[in-house]
């Protein structure tokens, strides 16, 4: 009977230090994302820019750009007002 009682505490032992050991491994993982959290709010421009960097590297050859880039010296008053009648009318 002491025998059994003995096994049976050895197995609930080495169980519960199982369960020690991965409790304690998710704590270190869940404080490293946190401290990876509070990294990259510190930094929010930068995660920004690398977000939106990554976006355009995965889709930018998927989606081109619609819009045209020009410089302001080159919009001529004129067809700024030509296309706000046009909106008017």
């Amino acid at each position: 009977m002491r025998k059994l009682t003995y096994i049976i505490i050895l197995a609930l032992s080495l169980i519960a230090t199982s369960c020690k050991d991965k409790a304690d491994e998710l704590m270190a993982r869940i404080k490293a994302e946190i401290e990876e959290i509070d990294h990259d709010l510190a930094n929010m421009v930068e995660v920004t820019a690398n977000w939106f960097q990554f976006l355009k590297d995965k889709y930018g050859k998927d989606h081109p750009r619609l819009t045209e880039l020009r410089n302001f010296d080159t919009i001529e008053a004129t067809t700024v007002v030509e296309a706000n009648e046009k909106l008017y009318i």
